[in-house]
């Protein structure tokens, strides 16, 4: 990204200019790689957006007109805890700058105000805590009262990457980091999407009688025409060798290996 950036700028730069170019280079690369995999936004949403227009200060302004708000230790709370939450959560920090909740909060309130009338967020496994709070936040405007919560939350779970039988292992403080393009320049995009669908984004909510049935099905009556035609049965004795074309990327189709009698 530094060398793309000076590139086009050179190395005088001034932090405004790096930070609108970063921000315009990082969504561009989302929606190149996005593109790659057949995923296409019709709506892309700056959060800067909910502040220059006062979104953000319309939100807590409606939020302290219903009574729902109190000042402590210099910051501004959510009463959470009256709409069944854990804990009461900070809207407005002692320092002035909004939460993730608050902006959260003005954003849901864009989307109904665009016509939604069902809002699904996609979030990591990592955002587990927040989803209690920001569905709190919409009961305290008067959406989504239980059961039926909104937004609905759905959380991604974190994968395991493996390469040639070993796994790969990922940290962000030493930089080592495979990102989505990095898989696609490795993997073709119709099977990165195939081993993505087949787990689920929420699998692992899934009961494992309803996940076994599943795979069943797909074995049997789902079974897609014409995998018969790239199947290929081999006994123990040919692994090794057909275990050398697929290293080496001469095989298409599936092989299944018959177990010894």
């Amino acid at each position: 990204m530094a060398a793309r950036l000076r590139a086009e700028h050179g190395d005088d730069v001034s932090p405004d200019v790096a930070r609108e170019w970063g921000y315009h280079d990082v969504v561009r690369q989302l929606r190149e790689d996005l593109g790659r995999i057949g995923v296409h936004f019709d709506t892309w949403f700056s959060e800067r957006v909910l502040h220059e227009r006062g979104d953000v200060a319309a939100v807590l302004g409606e939020l302290e007109a219903k009574g729902h708000t109190y000042e402590r230790d210099g910051a501004r709370w959510l009463r959470s805890t009256d709409f069944g939450d854990t804990r009461d959560r900070v809207r407005v920090r002692s320092d002035g700058t909004t939460t993730y909740l608050c902006n959260d909060l003005a954003y849901h309130r864009d989307k109904l105000a665009r016509g939604w009338t069902h809002l699904i967020d996609i979030w990591g496994a990592d955002h587990h805590g927040q989803v209690k709070s920001l569905q709190t936040g919409m009961q305290a405007r008067g959406y989504g009262p239980e059961p039926e919560p909104e937004p609905e939350s759905i959380l991604g779970q974190l994968v395991k990457l493996v390469r040639h039988g070993e796994p790969v292992r990922m940290s962000k403080r030493a930089g080592n980091i495979i990102t989505r393009a990095d898989i696609l320049d490795e993997v073709d995009a119709d099977v990165a999407r195939m081993t993505f669908l087949l787990q689920g984004i929420d699998s692992v909510q899934t009961p494992m009688a309803d996940r076994i049935e599943c795979w069943t099905r797909l074995g049997s009556d789902l079974k897609p025409r014409g995998l018969d035609a790239i199947g290929h049965d081999i006994d123990l004795n040919d692994l090794d060798g057909v275990l050398t074309t697929i290293l080496k990327g001469g095989v298409t189709g599936r092989y299944v290996v018959a177990p010894r009698a």
